[in-house]
């Protein structure tokens, strides 16, 4: 597992990344040479993005808060920030994490417990394809034995399966 725990540490502390020496370098590039699971970081930028809202910087934060749809940022962290306290009072508590290869392949969360690895996509449309749920299905073809399950959340109003293992399920269902 790719653990970016350090790097958020020497980031938020104010010391950057040349605070990580070259652990961080062979960190980087080991997530760019094979498929690798880390820390969901996400979150560190949830609060610049409050920010810009509270500040009017951005069009588009202002325009989802007088009732647009949100965009794919915005639902990535309303389910990140469920996940995160979800985690914490899971005993024994599950990790929080992500998925991505040399390739760009990516699934937006990954729940790693002692059972195996559920993989989360997050898609702002309202009618997902098969398309949709194609690194989830990369994801599982990698992980096939820790695989319990993929969930693709969406903004639509159907729960179905959308592969084989992966369910297609509104977002505002589950969270």
């Amino acid at each position: 597992l790719l653990d970016l725990g350090a790097h958020v540490d020497a980031l938020e502390g104010g010391r950057g990344p040349a605070a990580l020496g070259d652990e961080a370098e062979v960190a980087v590039a080991g997530a760019d040479v094979e498929p690798a699971l880390g820390r969901s970081v996400e979150l560190v930028g949830h609060h610049v993005d409050a920010a810009v809202v509270l500040l009017g910087l951005r069009r588009e934060y202002p325009l989802h808060l007088a009732g647009a749809e949100p965009s794919g940022a915005h639902l990535e962290n309303l389910v990140l920030g469920d996940l995160l306290a979800w985690r914490d009072i899971q005993v024994p508590r599950a990790e929080v994490l992500y998925w991505r290869t040399a390739t760009n392949q990516e699934v937006d969360f990954v729940i790693e417990s002692p059972k195996g690895l559920i993989g989360i996509e997050v898609k702002a449309t309202r009618r997902p394809g098969p398309r949709s749920a194609h690194h989830l299905q990369a994801f599982r073809d990698e992980y096939r034995d820790r695989f319990l399950g993929g969930l693709l959340l969406y903004g639509g109003e159907e729960t179905y399966w959308i592969s084989e293992g992966i369910l297609a399920a509104p977002w505002w269902r589950v969270v």
